[in-house]
């Protein structure tokens, strides 16, 4: 009896017990938009290489469906794990800054997965451009 307790007490903890990945990524500054008008617009992007934009978004999620997350953000990626918080960790390095763009951002994103709650974290590094018309 009490080396099934023993067993069965393990088997709990090992269930319990949480998984984390963590895996960086970048870009390595393509642009991804376009316009598509009758007339074109010529313009450049000025890098500001001296100074390193940071942000940083999570998102908690509890019991499968309360979702805890940032409301800003861009709308620059795709779906998928972490992209949502990506785009709120640009939008919060580019906050209060006189820069239109990030330029080469790297990131790195963390997810904490458990039984009862899982965490979605991104942090963004990268220079902030400005947008000239010519």
């Amino acid at each position: 009896m009490k080396k099934r307790a023993i067993i069965f007490f393990g088997g709990v903890l090992l269930f319990l017990q949480s998984c984390t990945s963590v895996y960086k990524s970048g870009y390595v500054a393509t642009p991804t938009t376009s316009l598509n008008t009758e007339f074109s617009v010529r313009s450049e992007v000025i890098v500001d290489t001296t100074k390193t934009l940071q942000g940083y978004s999570e998102t908690i999620i509890t019991l499968g469906f309360l979702k805890t997350s940032d409301v800003k953000f861009i709308d620059a990626f795709g779906k998928g794990t972490g992209e949502r918080e990506k785009m709120a960790a640009v939008y919060k390095a580019l906050e209060n800054t006189t820069y239109d763009v990030l330029v080469n951002p790297k990131y790195i994103v963390t997810v904490n997965d458990n039984l009862f709650v899982k965490k979605i974290s991104v942090v963004v590094a990268g220079y902030g451009g400005k947008i000239k018309l010519k």
